[in-house]
């Protein structure tokens, strides 16, 4: 499990720029942060020519510090024509800027003001985990990995094309330039896989060397007189047994799926899919959505805490966050029946007020969870409490069905009603037949937009 992290301390130079005083160090270039990131790490990575005409391609970063190459690289895959479908960005970072401070930071560069505004707008709260937030219609996906660099990659699950490492200065963070962060960077990438950053140090480029990269030094930029580019030409031994967690891998192109249950969990998976180019079959035995358990008039939408961290919480958390993060993007839907209340957790018996006192020692983000005394409860909900309990601002209560019609309205979700699907059968082709009663194969019959559509047999 991912331990705890607690947020940057930064300090601000005579000339307004973040200094780490806890590794003496700055976050970037004096004499042009935004101008650093283009030379170093897109140029170094001879982005974006590197990523043009691929469907797919990912960038792994050590060092979010103020998402600065991140929006830059953003900036400059908006201004590519010929830039790939999907763009991954998967970026490490123990000490996160809270969300205030980031903000006031990101002023600085008035050219990224839209994109700075919408990476705020989805910012998670300085909690441990892989935070996901997507952009740009879903065709550009962050991944926040808010942990120790090392600990991070142990858990990650992904295959980089380039690498920017940007920690603190080697001689004041060797935790992020250790030879066993860089075995671990080798066996996430792919053959050819590019890496840049700005130091040129001795050990550095050693231990880069013994983990399969070819390095070479460039010009620098600013006071820097060089830095450093590699490519991977020894792919790392990886280990033969994929992990429980891994995806598989598409023995097809055809992008085709099909989901049973048009639920809250099917139109969920079914919209994922969808926004990822998919052709998703949606089947549904009732007449309509939602017509069981997530047909319940409300919902309470907030995260399930424990006394202690344990897996079950990043869990809850993690979700929760996500939940959040997509409501919000569709709250400009004005058939989404959310409501951003807050949520508020009575400390009802025993067992809630001893995980409250417990929660009290964490200080966990304030943006995350408030732990309240029975007056300030009373305060805000607004009626006389004699209980205190856990605020979780960004909660809220839900009319499930109303979000599940949002989501399979995208034109890749093929909804099928009165369909109820008892048997999968896989063909010696490798696709998979569905059945319904009687050993019937389902047809798939599809009405979008007036316009009536029917398919052969089914098969995905």
């Amino acid at each position: 499990m991912l331990p705890e992290i607690y947020p940057a301390k930064i300090e601000l130079d005579v000339n307004g720029l973040p200094f780490a005083p806890d590794y003496d160090d700055r976050y970037f270039s004096r004499e042009s942060g935004l101008a650093e990131t283009r030379h170093v790490f897109l140029q170094g990575n001879q982005l974006p020519t590197a990523w043009q005409h691929k469907e797919y391609f990912v960038i792994g970063e050590t060092g979010f510090g103020t998402g600065l190459n991140f929006l830059a690289t953003w900036q400059a895959w908006s201004n590519d024509p010929e830039r790939c479908s999907t763009l991954h960005y998967i970026s490490v970072e123990k000490h996160p800027i809270p969300k205030q401070l980031l903000a006031e930071l990101l002023t600085q560069w008035p050219e990224l003001a839209t994109l700075s505004a919408e990476l705020l707008q989805k910012y998670p709260p300085v909690l441990s985990g892989f935070h996901q937030l997507s952009f740009a219609n879903h065709r550009i996906h962050l991944t926040l990995c808010f942990a120790e660099a090392e600990s991070a990659l142990q858990e990650l699950v992904a295959e980089v094309d380039a690498w920017y490492l940007d920690g603190f200065t080697p001689t004041k963070n060797a935790a992020m330039w250790s030879p066993a962060l860089f075995r671990a960077i080798a066996e996430h990438s792919k053959p050819s896989t590019t890496l840049a950053t700005f130091t040129v140090a001795g050990q550095v480029r050693r231990d880069l060397q013994a983990a399969g990269f070819a390095c070479e030094k460039r010009l620098g930029f600013g006071q820097k007189r060089e830095m450093l580019t590699a490519q991977l030409k020894q792919p790392a031994m990886k280990a033969n047994t994929a992990a429980w967690f891994s995806l598989p891998k598409l023995e097809s192109q055809t992008k085709t799926a099909t989901v049973i249950g048009a639920g809250i969990a099917g139109c969920q998976i079914a919209y994922a899919l969808a926004v990822r180019g998919w052709q998703v079959y949606l089947l549904e035995r009732h007449a309509g959505i939602s017509r069981e358990a997530s047909g319940n008039r409300a919902g309470v939408l907030s995260p399930k805490m424990t006394a202690e961290p344990d897996w079950g919480e990043h869990f809850y958390r993690q979700a929760f966050l996500y939940a959040v993060r997509q409501l919000n993007q569709l709250a400009a839907n004005p058939s989404l029946e959310w409501q951003a209340s807050g949520a508020l957790q009575l400390n009802h018996n025993a067992s809630e007020l001893k995980r409250w006192q417990a929660l009290q020692k964490r200080d966990l983000p304030q943006d995350f969870l408030q732990l309240l005394e029975a007056g300030a409860a009373s305060d805000l909900a607004g009626i006389e409490l004699n209980l205190g309990g856990s605020y979780f601002p960004q909660g809220g209560y839900l009319y499930p069905k109303s979000l599940c019609a949002i989501l399979v309205q995208h034109p890749n979700i093929h909804l099928q009603t009165q369909t109820e699907a008892l048997q999968l059968q896989q063909t010696p082709a490798g696709t998979w037949q569905v059945f319904k009663q009687n050993q019937q194969l389902i047809s798939i019959n599809l009405r979008r937009n007036g316009a009536h559509l029917t398919t052969p047999p089914f098969q995905c």
